[in-house]
């Protein structure tokens, strides 16, 4: 997850610098939302991360204290980490949708735009025709 929110992350701004660029941005509610979700997934990963390892010291105790039978190993830290997980892969889910609903509308408009939009063509030239007097004459 921590990988996918990165990316994600780097990968929108290259979108909206790209494929965006000066143009008019329709809802941005949706690229701010998925800007939040995948922060906070992040977040949740990294938090993930410092209680899963604090849920092993937490049974190596257990263990060496003999409770590890007695009690569900790391105790509430591997309860939070699991929930942790979780929370930052639903937060990840959540900023797809939202990007995909913000590149949906954009492209839409964007395709509206140049639908509005006359193309400019090109203006046809013709070669000058030759005249009769330079026509190619067969060697005798």
């Amino acid at each position: 997850m921590l990988a996918l929110s990165g990316a994600a992350l780097g990968i929108s701004f290259a979108f909206l610098k790209d494929v965006i660029g000066s143009n008019p941005v329709a809802y941005p509610f949706f690229l701010f939302t998925a800007w939040v979700t995948w922060g906070f997934s992040t977040f949740s990963v990294l938090a993930s991360y410092h209680l899963s390892h604090l849920a092993l010291r937490k049974a190596i105790r257990q263990v060496d204290e003999g409770l590890i039978y007695k009690q569900r190993a790391g105790a509430a830290f591997a309860t939070w980490t699991a929930r942790l997980n979780e929370t930052g892969a639903v937060l990840f889910l959540i900023g797809v949708l939202c990007i995909t609903i913000f590149a949906g509308f954009n492209f839409k408009l964007r395709g509206e735009e140049s639908a509005n939009t006359k193309p400019i063509q090109p203006a046809v030239t013709s070669a000058p025709a030759l005249p009769a007097s330079s026509a190619t004459r067969a060697n005798p």
